[in-house]
């Protein structure tokens, strides 16, 4: 409005619009009443477009329509209507990566119905309405009513769209690089005439033809959803969950939607090959129900049945399930054994589907073994089964908890590395001093989501395996509990 407000005033004194100046004046009379909309997506993605339209605009004052009949401008006003929703849709797709991480390829189209409707229907009625409230209320509740009649036609008339062309939202991962390269093309796209060269910006997108999101042999993740867990692995195409983490109330703050949601679009992934929930309490598996509508789960393990889409398939884990996802990435079920699954819905800790990956071309931690929030009871079971287990990273069953991580487990196995997921200042003291206490004694490095944010474990091309801190990417991510 401020925009529209500022470029009608310096129209009718006949002053030449320049666009920039224009956005900053009104950015500049915004920010003084609302300083920190500066913050928000809606402020970047309306000036976005206004930049883009006042462009258009710009160009249409260097043609002649005078000349042209009723017809001829009605066509070359449709035409100007669909071309600046394309190019609104091009600009702001930097943008729309950076804020929301996906995008649609519909939105142009449900534009050309929707920002006219909207501009000349829409808001015109609630300025009336406002307007005429002070002067005649019966008449203002008049024009609100036609207007919830206009806006309820609108989602009809996209809902409509929706149905014919079923549109999804398209997850994008581009990395800082890729991003540059693209608003420096859009930068020389968008530029007046004669500035520079047009076809600089296709040179520019040149460097996104070697770009590679997905250049690690073997990522694992094991992601910082506070208290509870959710661990993410690929390799190659193949993509695989252990817990998806939720919220005591996913009303309140959802962590399918919030966190993970954003963690697999930003990384391109908009499907799951295996997901193991290794029970059903709420921190482990609480945001399934959000994701399964939101991402596509091709099957689906836990010890409890769990209500799948039908593209979903479900299967229960048990012990000895063996699953190679390549020829180098191989995954185990070490527990529960199939007797024990119909005891799961009483004892749902010691009943976790406990998981073994190996990554067998790595030069370093090659094992990997996921306690799900397994205990004492559990680890017992798998030291008598499996002897000669070799263990490098260790992720802590039930968070580090002091019924877990006994000692004679974690010094028959002597991991290299312990890994625990919990929350910030929980309520339940995890991880416990006393699981600390024992990895202190026995040299084994402790590495929590706490202090260290998401932990990833990355192997190269060259086979080694780099361990990524979240907490250490950025300075003011660090948290420091010397002390």
């Amino acid at each position: 409005m401020l925009v529209t407000l500022l470029a009608s005033v310096w129209i009718l004194f006949k002053y030449p619009i320049k666009a920039l100046s224009l956005l900053l004046l009104s950015a500049s009379l915004l920010l003084i009443f609302d300083p920190f909309s500066i913050l928000s997506a809606a402020f970047w993605l309306s000036y976005g477009a206004c930049f883009v339209l006042l462009r258009i605009y710009q160009t249409i004052q260097e043609q002649n329509f005078e000349q042209q009949s009723l017809i001829q401008k009605s066509i070359s006003a449709l035409k100007i209507l669909v071309e600046s929703q394309w190019k609104i849709f091009i600009a702001l797709f930097p943008l729309m990566i950076i804020f929301f991480k996906q995008i649609a390829w519909i939105t142009p189209l449900s534009n050309l119905f929707a920002i006219p409707f909207i501009g000349l229907v829409i808001v015109p009625l609630d300025v009336l309405a406002g307007m005429s409230y002070f002067l005649f209320e019966p008449l203002s509740q008049l024009f609100f009513q036609i207007n919830n009649l206009c806006i309820g036609l609108l989602l009809f008339m996209m809902e409509s769209i929706d149905q014919i062309f079923h549109p999804q939202l398209i997850p994008v991962a581009m990395n800082f690089w890729s991003m540059i390269c693209i608003i420096l093309s859009l930068i020389i796209l968008f530029s007046p005439q004669g500035l520079m060269p047009k076809a600089w910006a296709g040179i520019c997108l040149f460097p996104l033809l070697w770009s590679d999101n997905k250049n690690y042999l073997f990522e694992l993740s094991v992601l910082d959803v506070g208290q509870g867990q959710s661990i993410f692995i690929r390799s190659e195409n193949k993509t695989l969950m252990v817990d998806t983490g939720g919220y005591y109330d996913e009303t309140k703050f959802s962590v399918g939607q919030q966190i993970i949601q954003p963690f697999l679009s930003v990384n391109g992934v908009r499907t799951i090959d295996y997901l193991f929930l290794t029970h059903l309490d709420q921190d482990h598996s609480g945001a399934f129900d959000y994701l399964k509508n939101k991402v596509k789960f091709e099957q689906v393990y836990s010890n409890e049945k769990v209500e799948v889409l039908p593209n979903s398939k479900f299967e229960y884990c048990k012990k000895g399930q063996n699953f190679n996802i390549n020829h180098h990435v191989k995954i185990e079920v070490l527990s529960p054994k199939e007797e024990q699954l119909d005891l799961a819905k009483y004892n749902k800790n010691e009943n976790s589907c406990v998981l073994y990956v190996q990554v067998l071309n790595a030069k370093k931690y090659q094992n990997y073994l996921l306690m799900g929030d397994a205990g004492w009871e559990t680890e017992y079971a798998i030291l008598q089964d499996y002897p000669h287990l070799k263990v490098d990273v260790l992720v802590l069953g039930h968070h580090g908890s002091q019924h877990s991580s006994s000692y004679a487990f974690l010094e028959k196995l002597q991991p290299e590395i312990a890994i625990v997921s919990a929350g910030f200042n929980n309520r339940y003291g995890h991880p416990s001093e006393i699981v600390q206490a024992r990895l202190k004694e026995l040299n084994i490095p402790l590495l929590s989501t706490i202090n260290n944010g998401t932990i990833q474990f990355l192997q190269h091309q060259n086979n080694d395996l780099e361990i990524n801190k979240q907490r250490d990417t950025r300075l003011w991510l660090k948290r420091d509990f010397s002390d």
